[in-house]
């Protein structure tokens, strides 16, 4: 990880995705492992382990299944939204003896989320001790027997260890990822000298122009957002009313479809964002490909 940072900070991403790559693959050897579970009854050869780790603003939840006593392998998942999702169920757990940590309220929403119409073995072995009407109604939902167990012993403590690690690594893996992005995005906010109050909000929206021979003018337009393309944000803009080929009558209509009602809303002083979450809003830099000619017909738009 060290390694893999060191060469982020100097601006050498081939080489940290050549460590990262090799941290991906011990962490699949690790994994990856068989264990012999033969002192298990045969009720509980089927298991699911999971662990959460909460750091920097992200989550990881890693799933380890153990079938016929035999370990599958891990699989780490990470959820959206992590800082909203525990203020909002944190403000919602007023019954609660004790305000419930971050990772309890991560797996919980995991647990009801994963489990909805999926098989549930009968024993879960948790990281953390979660509420027992949730694992009651989960059981319910799936029509067997579920149990949940926090402080195992014996071979499924050695389960849950092996799924702390591998979720502590999945999460170090991904911070380091999204911390080389955040490097990226600076380097080319400072090479571009853009002014960007906010870092993690600068957006940028790219633009190109395709037809067949002259024909079904077709845009599209790419998000990169948050230091991550934002693929729901993709759009796709069929161009009529041009002639066949004008790649510059073609551009000039996308961007004009694209901002001109939100440069309306600007004009007239109301926010056209609204919310931090919603969409659209106006972009910090715009990517157009193409020529000079392209770019001086993106710069007579924004101008109007």
């Amino acid at each position: 990880q060290q390694r893999m940072l060191a060469h982020a900070e100097v601006l050498e991403f081939e080489r940290a995705a050549e460590v990262r790559n090799q941290i991906g693959a011990l962490s699949r050897v690790l994994h990856q492992q068989s264990v012999d579970a033969s002192s298990l009854s045969a009720a509980e050869r089927d298991v699911d382990i999971l662990a959460v780790r909460v750091q920097g603003g992200r989550a990881c939840v890693n799933l380890a299944m153990v079938r016929g006593s035999r370990h599958l392998g891990d699989r780490a998942y990470f959820p959206a939204h992590v800082d909203d999702a525990t203020a909002l169920t944190a403000a919602g757990a007023d019954d609660r003896a004790d305000e419930a940590a971050p990772e309890v309220l991560v797996l919980e929403a995991f647990i009801a989320q994963h489990y909805l119409g999926q098989p549930v073995p009968p024993l879960l072995v948790l990281s953390h001790a979660v509420d027992a009407g949730l694992i009651d109604a989960v059981g319910q939902a799936a029509g067997v027997k579920v149990r949940a167990q926090h402080q195992p012993r014996e071979q499924r403590r050695i389960w849950l260890d092996m799924a702390v690690k591998g979720a502590g690594i999945a999460l170090a893996r991904l911070l380091s990822e999204e911390g080389s992005q955040r490097e990226r995005t600076r380097a080319l906010v400072e090479a571009l000298d853009l002014d960007v109050p906010e870092l993690d909000r600068f957006r940028v929206e790219c633009f190109d122009i395709s037809h067949t021979a002259g024909e079904a003018t077709q845009a599209s337009c790419v998000v990169y957002e948050n230091h991550a393309m934002r693929n729901d944000q993709y759009r796709r803009f069929n161009i009529t009313g041009v002639t066949g080929g004008d790649d510059y009558a073609a551009m000039r209509q996308v961007l004009t479809r694209r901002y001109a009602k939100l440069a309306e809303a600007l004009a007239e002083g109301s926010d056209p964002v609204g919310a931090a979450s919603a969409r659209p809003r106006l972009p910090d830099l715009v990517l157009v490909d193409g020529g000079r000619g392209q770019v001086a017909m993106a710069r007579e738009v924004f101008a109007e």
